[in-house]
């Protein structure tokens, strides 16, 4: 005599679906597993252009305000504000990177001739 629970079994894996018993369920046995670098570039070729589920469709106005209510209620004061996950470090690193690029712009801008536009770099 089968035991019960294989019985069951049997019967949930063979039986029509019924579809009130489905429950939406994503598996997640890969979360947390680095893609490799080739994989991520496979899944952004895949969904480019007409591929992409959104391709050639545009939010309606009442989603669109839907987004627009829904980013206003986020707090983004104090610990909250994106800007706060840099270090004092890290600011000061990104202000420096900023006056350099600043600096080329100026350059650039008073001397032309010597800048190949195209490629970002100094022909002299």
């Amino acid at each position: 005599m089968e035991e019960q629970w294989l019985v069951d079994l049997r019967n949930f894996v063979c039986d029509e679906p019924d579809p009130n018993e489905f429950i939406d369920y994503v598996p997640h046995f890969n979360k947390g597993i680095p893609k490799s670098e080739q994989h991520r570039l496979n899944i952004s070729k895949s969904k480019i252009g007409e591929k992409n589920n959104f391709y050639g469709k545009k939010h309606t106005e009442e989603t669109r305000k839907k987004m627009r209510e829904a980013q206003s209620k986020v707090n983004r004061s104090g610990k909250n504000n994106p800007m706060t996950k840099h270090t004092p470090e890290a600011r000061e690193k990104m202000r420096l990177a900023w006056e350099r690029r600043r600096a080329i712009i100026r350059e650039k801008a008073t001397n032309p001739d010597e800048f190949d536009f195209d490629n970002g770099i100094r022909l002299s």
